[in-house]
């Protein structure tokens, strides 16, 4: 399929509604590495050749839940390459499209094996942190007034987009689809409770029992479950809700051999329920009934099932009968197979039924009775035969049968001597019931026993009192009964003889002993240097806190983990609150401390530090806080972008000291970063209020109005720094991120000249000192990752935080990635909110070496970005080899400019570098939740749109007479991806520059009208005149004359009312004979409405629809939509003025 998509292209689009529900189930099997490899690739090519991008996220919801879990789980690396590549081809689906659908399909029932993800089906909510009502703006001006809220409540609804966490994984995220609380699984109790690790253990041990793909692990599942089951008593019962229904569904899609196993385990859990089965009896007898006939093997469990249900049932089981006893006799006629194993357990089962066959001894009895005297028949299975017959006679009334029994009896004496001792006990049970009736028999035996000299004491008797007036007592001598003939037949479901009525034993709950030693030897760090080093201490670190964890519930989950790691991962948040409850005092310490050193590591990878970071979270939330320093880990949670936790240990932080700028300046930060701008602000309204009832100058406006995304009034604060004369680049570097994030390119590109010499010597002469190599390129130090600041390429740019947090992720290389932060120096961070920063000089002789290097960094990434959009290639060249190296931007910029050149192999190779370093990045966002991740996914649509680049280069090559129709196939690709992308100023206009390498906006007005008008909802008028202008331009200047209307006067407007005198003229003319000319005014007119020109617009637009009339009436065609959309707004416009 994958092969025949790069040959019929948009011919397969008519097959693909049958094609992916199929892939999509491959995605699902866990069995093979291979095959889920393959199925990604496959659908990649599907996705690209076809054409058919962003939709299949949309069509079929599971599917991107199922990226994402592979994302964030799977090892192998090429698998890895080839999801990442499907995200990135498929598109980057809008955020909120993605939840809603989400929410539509949980509701809709539409949760399954694999549906939503694996994680999806697990409504367990107690072993993750809990959920807290979104942060509203009246929270964030409550903070800014009394001090003090809980902002990061906001947060955690915000952190975390699954539909349902994995029970323990301690991954953050959200059960929002409405189940009701009273889902056994969906308890809010904590550990103190008894239930509570039952209940973890239970919901992930459903989750893999529901997913088909896992089937290898589903008789290990069975077993822990079982043991659960039985340790947990009739406190189980709540269970069976959750755990039956998927029980019986692996019973009909199994194998017949491991059908077998579950028959049997089902009989024990029905023992251990008794009568709470009923509820699920018509479901179980359904599943009887379907696979009584299959084989001998499998009649025996169901048989021992039904033992279990009728002593669980106890009179209740009669209506069941009917249906039950010609089956089961049918075997005792027709069972002809070795040893006659299927018999001998039905006799068993007619024992055991006693009382409920009452009504059925007409049919019954003649059927044993005939089996006693069957020739061909196993000695075994007569002998047996006799004992049933004893066996009910001893429950119930034979009174009816009495003559047949006895003259078949009679039969077996005169032939078959080794039934001779059995036949007489069923004989002597039968007189015993018959009492002084038997008398009419005792001669036609007598004459038998005389005649083959049977000597049987207990008969003799009891014939005795027979002839005398009083009652028998008893059919003495049970010494002589022979054994039951069922022993040592293997049979593991029985119930013993006269005990039909009592419960199997159960054990009691209690806890198990923990090795603290042992465990200690698991939990130490050690000196771990790979990535491969950490996977494989958290992975032994896991699997021994289930091996010596106090809960049985937890322990039964053992064998499991060590051949499935996800469930250990899991489980590990639960696993380790209940060893630690049990640890003393002393390993308490020690654990904390290896904790500690695992978070300080240079060398942790990110996914590692965020499943710590959510154990730590965990803990607190369950009043069992690690004894760990909050603000080392609100540092950490903020670096690996684990917002909301930053967000609950910085309101720690402010709490204990509520006037600290720093504190205050992360909150904004954080705040922003989480989307609750009105928390931001009301902070920042605290801190002004705060400081003029102190009586202190409010110095941080410019760097706190960074934060809050507020560019313009930042921009200003910051010119207002330097003309009082600050010494300090600090100042400068601001401005240079305010005029980035306005897409002020030209005025960027001039402070950065400015600023790059002088920091690119200073940071050399660092580079020299610490040993570097080449001074002539700005290499920094690994801890010196290049944040995304700069790039519109990687998302806003925005706030910073202090040097430590930028170095902790170091040896990641992509630790600072793709975030929306910038990561500064302390000193940095300080100067930006309005404080003389330290020195800093742009002479580079004062303020740290290393401060220098990150700032030439930072002006390198800002600098390449702005020389890429005004088309300098030379520049962008230049700069982007003063990026740090072995980072996303340092690969994405040198991919951009090898494309320019057409050097696809150097652009090939780095995009494969860049795509290594985004794997890195992305699995961590990705563990917080998709929204998190988006920046990410937009990237790595990017990278997959490079490669695409290449592809359309190449075929242009090659066949450079199609060259316009290969164009329109890969725009209308792109135009479909952007349309599914988020509608942000930010993401279309990254997604647009990287398409402009070989599509220029002019040869797709409408996208770069829909662009501009995106800019003016976010009234971005400034960046929306830029589009319009060069649009004019370009349109122009096609008959070859320098076009008098350019970039500069369209910018103009938005500061003066009035209209370029050749503008003028063309919106008289409505816009010439071009249809595209004609759009493009139209989208002037209202630029100049929205931007508040109103009284301008609404004359012009007047002359533009004269124009349009006049072209009409001359011939030439007029769009009527555009005429119509013209009247329209006309109409519009007189009545609002």
């Amino acid at each position: 399929v994958s092969e025949l998509a790069q040959v019929a292209g948009k011919d397969l689009i008519a097959h693909l509604s049958t094609l992916f529900p199929m892939i999509i189930e491959t995605l699902l099997d866990q069995s093979s590495v291979r095959k889920r490899r393959q199925a990604f690739r496959t659908l990649g090519h599907l996705v690209r050749n076809t054409g058919y991008v962003v939709e299949p996220f949309v069509e079929h919801p599971r599917l991107l839940e199922i990226v994402l879990d592979a994302v964030k789980v799977e090892n192998d690396a090429a698998t890895r390459s080839a999801v990442i590549k499907l995200m990135g081809t498929v598109g980057a689906l809008n955020p909120n499209v993605y939840k809603s659908k989400r929410l539509t399909a949980v509701a809709g029932g539409a949760v399954s094996n694999g549906s939503l993800g694996s994680s999806a089906s697990n409504p367990l909510s107690a072993n993750k942190p809990a959920n807290k009502a979104d942060f509203t703006a009246a929270d964030g001006l409550r903070l800014g007034v009394e001090g003090g809220s809980s902002a990061s409540a906001s947060a955690s609804a915000s952190e975390s987009e699954n539909a349902a966490a994995a029970a323990g994984g301690g991954k953050q995220s959200e059960d929002k689809d409405g189940k009701e609380s009273n889902d056994p699984l969906m308890g809010n109790d904590g550990p103190e409770s008894e239930d509570y690790f039952p209940r973890v253990a239970i919901a992930e041990l459903l989750q893999i029992l529901r997913d088909q793909s896992l089937a290898t692990h589903h008789a290990a599942v069975i077993q822990a479950v079982m043991y659960i089951f039985k340790s947990l008593g009739l406190r189980c019962v709540p269970f069976l809700p959750c755990i039956l229904p998927a029980f019986l569904t692996v019973m009909r899609q199994c194998e017949a051999g491991f059908r077998e196993f579950l028959f049997q385990q089902l009989g024990v859990l029905v023992a251990i329920v008794r009568q709470h089965i009923r509820e699920y009896l018509p479901s179980i007898f359904a599943l009887v009934n379907d696979y009584w006939a299959v084989d001998s093997d499998l009649q025996l469990q169901i048989l021992g099932l039904l033992e279990q249900v009728s002593v669980a049932l106890k009179d209740e089981f009669l209506e069941y009968m009917p249906r039950l006893v010609p089956p089961i006799l049918q075997v005792l006629v027709s069972d002809q197979t070795h040893g006659r194993q299927p018999t001998l357990k039905v006799l068993h089962t007619l024992e055991v039924l006693g009382t409920n066959l009452q009504d059925y001894m007409h049919i019954v009895i003649p059927v044993v009775v005939r089996l006693t005297e069957l020739e061909d028949a196993p000695l075994a299975v007569r002998r047996q035969a006799f004992v049933s017959l004893e066996h009910l006679a001893r429950r119930l009334s034979l009174f009816d049968f009495c003559s047949r029994i006895v003259h078949a009896v009679n039969r077996v004496l005169a032939t078959q001597p080794q039934l001779q001792s059995v036949a007489l006990c069923t004989l002597l049970t039968l007189a015993n019931q018959m009492a002084h009736d038997y008398a009419i028999f005792v001669p036609l035996i007598s004459r038998t026993m005389q005649r083959h000299h049977i000597n049987h004491a207990g008969y003799e008797a009891l014939v005795r009192r027979l002839l005398t007036p009083e009652p028998v007592l008893g059919s003495g001598d049970d010494e002589n009964r022979p054994p039951n003939a069922l022993d040592g037949l293997g049979v593991t479901l029985s119930v013993d003889e006269g005990r039909d009525d009592e419960p199997l034993p159960q054990e009691s709950m209690k806890k198990l002993h923990v090795d603290q030693a042992n465990l200690q030897r698991a939990w130490q760090a050690g000196k771990l240097s790979t990535r491969e080093d950490w996977a494989e201490w958290i992975r032994r670190f896991s699997v021994e806190l289930l091996r010596w964890s106090p809960s049985p519930a937890l322990r039964a989950c053992l064998q499991l983990s060590q051949v499935y790691q996800p469930l250990a991962s899991r489980l590990f948040n639960s696993s380790f609150v209940s060893c630690w409850s049990e640890l003393q005092e002393h390993y308490q310490d020690l654990l904390v401390s290896s904790l500690e050193t695992a978070l300080r590591s240079q060398t942790i990878p990110p996914e590692i530090l965020q499943t710590l970071l959510d154990l730590a979270e965990f803990m607190e939330q369950n009043d069992r806080p690690l004894p760990i320093d909050y603000r080392t880990l609100g540092m950490l949670a903020e670096q690996c972008h684990a917002y909301a936790k930053a967000l609950h240990y910085k309101e720690i932080e402010f709490r204990d000291n509520p006037t600290a700028s720093p504190v205050l300046v992360s909150l904004i930060s954080i705040n922003n970063k989480l989307k609750k701008p009105a928390a931001a602000m009301g902070i920042l309204t605290y801190a002004q209020t705060r400081n003029r009832e102190l009586g202190t100058e409010f110095r941080q406006e410019a760097g706190w109005y960074e934060k809050l995304g507020r560019w313009t009034e930042a921009l200003a604060a910051y010119e207002q720094q330097q003309r009082e004369g600050a010494l300090s680049i600090l100042p400068t570097l601001g401005q240079i991120r305010c005029l980035h994030a306005l897409g002020r390119w030209e005025q960027v590109s001039a402070l950065c000249q400015r600023v790059w010499v002088p920091l690119r010597m200073g940071s050399s002469r660092v580079a020299l000192a610490s040993g570097a190599e080449d001074s002539s390129t700005i290499i920094g130090s690994p801890s010196t990752a290049a944040s995304p600041i700069a790039l519109g390429l990687l998302g806003s740019p925005p706030s910073s935080v202090h040097s430590s947090s930028a170095s902790s992720l170091s040896q990641s290389s992509s630790a600072s990635l793709l975030s929306s932060s910038s990561m500064h120096s302390s000193s940095s961070s300080s100067a930006s909110l309005g404080g003389n920063g330290g020195g800093d000089g742009l002479d580079g002789s004062s303020g740290s070496g290393l401060d220098q290097v990150e700032h030439a960094h930072e002006v390198a990434r800002i600098a390449a970005e702005a020389a890429w959009h005004q088309g300098h290639w030379q520049d962008m060249k230049r700069y982007v080899s003063g990026i740090a190296p072995n980072t996303v931007e340092r690969h994405f910029f040198t991919a951009v400019h090898a494309l320019h050149r057409r050097d696809y192999v150097q652009g090939q190779r780095a995009i494969d570098l860049c795509r290594e370093l985004v794997d890195v990045r992305l699995t961590a966002l990705v563990g917080e939740s998709y929204n998190r991740a988006y920046q990410v996914v937009v990237v790595v649509q990017q990278l997959s749109e490079m490669e695409e680049i290449i592809d359309l280069m190449r075929q242009q090559d090659r066949m450079p007479e199609r060259m316009n129709e290969l164009r329109e196939q890969y725009l209308e690709i792109w135009n479909r991806r952007l349309h599914g992308c988020q509608p942000s100023v930010d993401v279309w206009q990254r997604v647009l520059a990287l398409r402009s390498l070989v599509i220029k906006p002019s040869e797709d007005t409408r996208t770069a009208l829909k662009f501009a008008a995106l800019c003016r909802r976010n009234r971005n008028f400034r960046q929306s005149a830029e589009i319009i202008g060069s649009l004019f331009a370009e349109k122009l200047s096609g008959d070859g004359a320098r076009p008098s209307i350019g970039h500069s006067r369209m910018v103009s407007l938005t500061g003066r009312a009035s209209v370029p005198e050749q503008l003028a003229n063309l919106l008289r003319d409505g816009g010439g004979t071009d249809p595209a000319v004609s759009e493009v005014c139209y989208a002037y007119l209202k630029h100049l409405w929205d931007a508040g020109h109103r009284r301008l617009a609404l004359s012009q637009i007047q002359a533009f629809v004269n124009g349009l009339a006049s072209l009409s009436r001359a011939g030439v065609r007029v769009e009527p939509r555009l005429r119509a959309r013209c009247h329209l707004a006309h109409g519009r416009w007189l009545r609002l003025m």
